[in-house]
Formats: structure tokens, sequence, C-alpha cells
């Protein structure tokens, strides 16, 4: 997974691929093996990843079917086996990402709801279990973000809403998990744009505020990729907010050029981000488009402030 995330799907792509065939030749001998199903399984998992990161959804999402006609089976055989039940919401949730890269929105929700219930059923059966607690939030996350693209956002504000309980509580839990309080933030951030898009200013400004509050309390290290993506992405949550109040008509003209002001500052702070990744060489393929986008969203920030001087 390393290459992956260090911006080499290429590399990651070709051993993964001789990976895959090796272990595709001991499942022939021994088609029964559990252990090398598994494996198999996992290779397919590897290989949906590296693909996904190139850009070639299609093969990714093809991969990842190949991963799921191995893991349903063996969890099927094994249904009290917690590391395959595990297996089988993961693919689940690589086929919901996939779809939803792929505009498929009715299927990503499909199958994040049957991540869902697996996820569930984890935290049924140890409420404590950190982890299991943890899946659940991504899951209602995911599928209050998939609503969202379809316009639901009382829906998904009620998934959000529930997912970033769950994130606060785990993040008091280990204040030393960074990812966890990142995931917070994110989960904060759109909150506040879900609210923004409802109309309430009010709740959508607060949100705003815990979100700030937590991005300064969080070390900004430009060296670790995976975090200063989701840093810039915190970022773009905010700015949306303030775009989106900044376009109501029930301000005033003053209190909407503050809105403006404040979502270019954010979007200035994500496109940052995102040229230092690039510049780097670790923008991915699911980032690189952030970039674009946000000089698009600086730009219609700027036209606003200056059709309102």
């Amino acid at each position: 997974m390393a290459l992956q995330n260090w911006g080499n799907p290429a590399e990651a792509l070709k051993n993964h691929r001789e990976a895959l065939r090796l272990r595709k030749e001991l499942l022939a001998v021994d088609p029964r093996n559990d252990l090398y199903r598994r494996h198999l399984a996992i290779t397919y998992w590897d290989i949906g990843q590296a693909l996904m990161r190139s850009g070639d959804i299609n093969a990714a999402l093809e991969a990842n079917r190949n991963c799921m006609d191995l893991c349903v089976p063996l969890f099927a055989e094994n249904p009290t086996n917690i590391k395959d039940r595990a297996r089988v919401a993961i693919s689940y949730q690589m086929d919901g990402e996939y779809r939803a890269l792929a505009g498929d929105v009715a299927g990503a929700l499909e199958s994040f709801r049957k991540k869902l219930q697996l996820d569930e059923q984890n935290l049924n059966d140890d409420p404590a279990n950190a982890q299991a607690r943890s899946d659940v939030a991504y899951s209602w996350s995911r599928i209050g973000e998939i609503l969202a693209t379809k316009g639901d956002y009382a829906e998904a504000l009620s998934q959000e809403r529930k997912a970033l309980g769950f994130c606060e509580r785990l993040s008091a839990d280990s204040p030393q998990d960074v990812h966890m309080r990142y995931r917070t933030a994110i989960l904060g951030g759109f909150i506040a744009e879900l609210y923004a898009k409802l109309g309430n200013r009010e709740q959508a400004l607060a949100a705003c505020g815990k979100v700030l509050g937590l991005l300064k309390a969080l070390p900004e290290n430009f060296a670790d990729s995976v975090h200063s993506g989701l840093r810039g992405q915190a970022y773009l949550h905010l700015a949306a907010a303030h775009a989106v109040l900044a376009a109501s008509t029930e301000l005033t003209a003053s209190q909407q050029q503050e809105h403006w002001r404040a979502a270019r500052d954010f979007f200035q702070h994500s496109l940052a981000i995102w040229q230092d990744m690039k510049l780097r060489g670790v923008l991915t393929a699911d980032n690189a488009p952030k970039l674009d986008e946000t000089v698009g969203e600086i730009a219609k920030c700027d036209a606003a402030l200056a059709a309102k001087e």
C-alpha cells in the first residue's frame, strides 16, 4: 500500500499484478484453500486501489468485483469469522467509492448501505471497539456525502451528525490519533456546508468555528501527504460553506462580502496544499481535480467581490 499512498500507483500496480499471478497459481493447485482465496482477494483489492489512484475507475471496479467474488462466498462459508466479515465490508466500501467516482449514485448508496449493515453487526458484537465505531462513522459519513450529491441535504445532515458524534468521542478517547482528528474536522466542515445549503447561517457559522479551532490545534506537516490532503479537504468545506452563505439574498451586501472574503481565504489555504502536493509529486488521482476546481472557485470569489465594489 505504501507505493500507492506515496503517489506511485504505476509501480504499485506492477508489483500487485506479479503477486496476482503467483497467487492464482497457488490457488489453482489447491482451489479450496481458504488462506489462498483470502490472499487472492486482498491482491485484487490492492490492484483496485492502484487503478483508482491511476484514474482508471472502470478497471478498479472490475478488480474489486473479483475481490467480492472471493470475499462474499468465504464469509458465507464462515459466518462467525470476523475478519471475513470485515473483508466483505471493505469490498462493499470500495465498490461504493468507485461507483461514486464513476457517477453511479444509486449503486454507491446501495454498496455503502450493505457495508453499514456489516459494520453495525461488528459494533453490536463489541460496542466499545474503536475500529467498529470508526467503521460505522465512516459508512454514515459516506452515505451522507452521496445523499448530498442528490440534493437531499436534510437527510445527508442527519447521517453526517451521527458520524460526527462517533468521531468526536473517538478523538476524545485518543487525542494522539491525528488521523481521527482530521476526520472530525472534515465532517464538521461538511456539516457547516450542509447547514449553509439548508439556509441555517447561525449553525453553519458555529460549525465553521469549531472546525477552524480543530485545524489550528493540528500540526501542519506538508511532508505528510495523507494528512495534508485531509487538511485541504477540510478547508474546501469551510470555503464552500461561506460561498453558499455569500450567495444568500437575505444578507446585506456587507455580510455577503464578508462571506466571499472568508470563502476566498479558505479556498486559498486549500489551493496552497494541492499545489505543494503536485510540486512534490504526491498529488494522487483522487485529489488532482481539486487543484483546478479550487482555482476556479477562487476566480468566482474574485468576480463576486469585484461586482460588489
